[in-house]
């Protein structure tokens, strides 16, 4: 996984370096190539692609960690598009082909629209050309996310109630002490009075005992 990734970054380092070009084959059949388009921004994300038209379109996606994604394409004329979108955060390469029967020339222009990002966007012409061929390369990460509004309030609400049950639970667990420790003084005390009436009704027992007996 290293690896691809180290041969995929040095691979976009070079792309702005390849140019766009025109050239013949044998046969005379006459194409143009652009490698040099690459984007970065945060997923999910939409690749449309405007070109000349023509019902010859090939196109191929592949991902890095095999992200999802689907595509449309709308022909019309005078220019058709074809839409990606990119849904996960991976890094996508899409290989774009055109043909025409007899060479042609005209505008391509192509957006990323992503989420925190200005659209993303870029054009090239083409000229006299029977088969044109583009290539994409888009790193999309995760969007950053913020906690809203009414996150912070939920989560401020959660940590104050939260709060105010500990202190609640501290002053019943008090109170239950206090309560406790006083029903034992209560208990002592009552004992002490019951203790001391029944020595004062012994000693008035004896009292009057000593009291009643006879003389000499």
């Amino acid at each position: 996984m290293k690896k691809q990734i180290a041969v995929l970054a040095f691979a976009i380092l070079l792309l702005p370096f390849i140019p766009f070009m025109n050239a013949s084959s044998a046969q005379g059949v006459s194409y143009a190539a652009l490698h040099s388009v690459q984007f970065i921004g945060y997923a999910p994300a939409t690749l449309v692609i405007s070109y000349p038209y023509t019902t010859t379109v090939d196109s191929n996606v592949s991902s890095l960690s095999g992200g999802r994604y689907t595509y449309k394409e709308v022909t019309s004329s005078p220019y058709s598009t074809m839409s990606f979108s990119l849904n996960a955060s991976d890094i996508y390469t899409v290989h774009f082909v055109i043909q025409y029967p007899v060479p042609e020339s005209g505008n391509l222009s192509w957006t990323l629209n992503s989420p925190g990002y200005l659209p993303q966007t870029g054009d090239a012409f083409v000229n006299d050309s029977t088969s044109v061929a583009l290539t994409f390369v888009a790193a999309l990460l995760n969007p950053q996310t913020y906690p809203t509004a009414d996150q912070i309030a939920n989560a401020t609400a959660a940590i104050l109630i939260n709060e105010l049950i500990q202190q609640n639970a501290l002053q019943q667990q008090e109170i239950h002490t206090i309560q406790s420790s006083t029903s034992f003084q209560d208990d002592l005390f009552t004992a002490f009075v019951t203790i001391a009436l029944v020595i004062a009704l012994v000693a008035i027992v004896l009292v009057r005992r000593i009291w009643t007996l006879p003389r000499r």
